[in-house]
């Protein structure tokens, strides 16, 4: 901290600042929907050995979309709620 300490006067004399950061990131599984020649068929990498499917396979889609569809809403109405700004 050195010789001389900056004295940040901050609301409420808080001693310590928190930033909240939503990262929101869309999903980039191959999707043969999407142009790709095959469709991810897991989810995690550990699961290597599994054929890659010609087709459609809805069960990733849907689990890959869930954070977007579904979760990520949740959080600003959390925040709003508890009067908590943040960036995304």
């Amino acid at each position: 901290m050195g010789r001389y300490h900056t004295h940040a006067n901050w609301p409420g004399g808080a001693t310590v600042a928190v930033s909240f950061l939503l990262n929101y990131e869309e999903g980039g599984e191959r999707s043969v929907d999407d142009g790709n020649a095959n469709s991810a068929t897991y989810l995690v990498p550990e699961i290597a050995s599994v054929a890659p499917l010609p087709y459609r396979n809805y069960n990733v889609e849907n689990l890959f979309v869930y954070g977007s569809r579904a979760g990520f809403w949740h959080l600003p109405c959390l925040f709003d709620e508890l009067g908590i700004p943040f960036t995304a």
